[in-house]
């Protein structure tokens, strides 16, 4: 018996990792067996005491390759039974039917760009009209700049550079065509490798975890994504290791809803939390937020990277005059 099947006879409730995770946790436990003793270490360790050793450094080193482990916090069920709550409720919901129309979405947002020798957080207003054959228009406002440091905005003010903002008409195609999520499928094993495979190829990172949240926070923001496919991904987010529930709370204008949370990149720079709002008497988005929880120059932590509050969703029958 290996110390994965250990840990599962005391926890059978934990899915196995695949076999890549289990090969870096066992290089990591073998790692640490193998380190040199320091001076806190027991002189003689018993044979009970090095089994318990080797089972909590197999229990880290897990955490660390796929994230938190179910049994160690009550938080993961909670958050699956909400997520799970709220799939029964988005099955139930009424389907938005764009038609020959627009679907109109209006955010408040908060996002980042990145520069070699700047960074900066752009503060905007943006409404979408998008047909589904991808025309339409976008229009955003932009507020004043957020600067973190004074290099970066110095950086900033020696380009001589403007924020950006997108104020464009589309012709057909020239947006993503907004019915593409239609041919989602609705099972729930489907569709949890349908959203494996975009977290995979979406970044870089061994863990896809917190990249599949992401994702799922990608196709739930759509309002034309199917209640039945917006069921299915309540449910695959409800399995994700490290699904973490923050609870009842407000999104930033007032409206109260459930929020859960996945945290990413531990023990480096990009160390984050990402969050989702949902309300759970209807199932619908009403916010996103990324928090970082490593701090940026003398700026100190937690900081916040972004957020989208979503404001409107509807279909209108054609673009409104200039």
């Amino acid at each position: 018996m290996d110390e994965i099947e250990l840990i599962r006879r005391h926890a059978p409730q934990v899915t196995p990792p695949e076999a890549e995770r289990k090969r870096q946790a066992r290089f990591a436990l073998m790692t640490a067996a193998a380190a040199p003793r320091r001076r806190f270490a027991w002189r003689v360790a018993r044979p009970r005491r090095r089994v318990l050793a080797a089972l909590v450094v197999a229990v880290v080193a897990i955490g660390v390759a796929r994230g938190p482990i179910p049994f160690l916090s009550t938080a993961d069920l909670a958050a699956a039974a909400a997520l799970r709550q709220a799939a029964t409720v988005a099955a139930d919901a009424e389907a938005l039917v764009i038609g020959e129309g627009y679907i109109y979405t209006k955010i408040e947002a908060l996002w980042g760009f990145y520069a070699a020798d700047w960074m900066y957080l752009r503060p905007l207003v943006r409404e979408d009209w998008v047909a589904a054959d991808g025309s339409g228009r976008i229009r955003e406002n932009v507020g004043e700049l957020i600067f973190l440091s004074e290099a970066d905005r110095e950086a900033w003010e020696a380009g001589n550079l403007t924020p950006y903002a997108l104020n464009e008409d589309f012709g057909p195609g020239g947006l993503e065509p907004q019915l593409a999520n239609a041919s989602l499928p609705t099972d729930v094993d489907l569709l949890r490798e349908e959203v494996r495979e975009r977290a995979a190829a979406s970044h870089p990172w061994p863990r896809t975890d917190s990249q599949m949240f992401v994702v799922i926070g990608d196709l739930l923001r759509d309002p034309l994504t199917p209640p039945a496919v917006r069921a299915a991904l309540f449910e695959v987010a409800a399995d994700l290791p490290g699904i973490e529930l923050l609870g009842e709370t407000t999104d930033r204008i007032g409206r109260p809803g459930v929020a859960v949370a996945m945290t990413a990149f531990p023990f480096t720079p990009f160390h984050r939390q990402q969050i989702i709002i949902f309300d759970p008497a209807t199932s619908v988005l009403l916010e996103e937020r990324t928090v970082g929880l490593w701090p940026y120059g003398d700026t100190p932590a937690p900081i916040t990277w972004g957020y989208a509050t979503y404001l409107e969703a509807t279909v209108v029958a054609e673009l409104p005059a200039e």
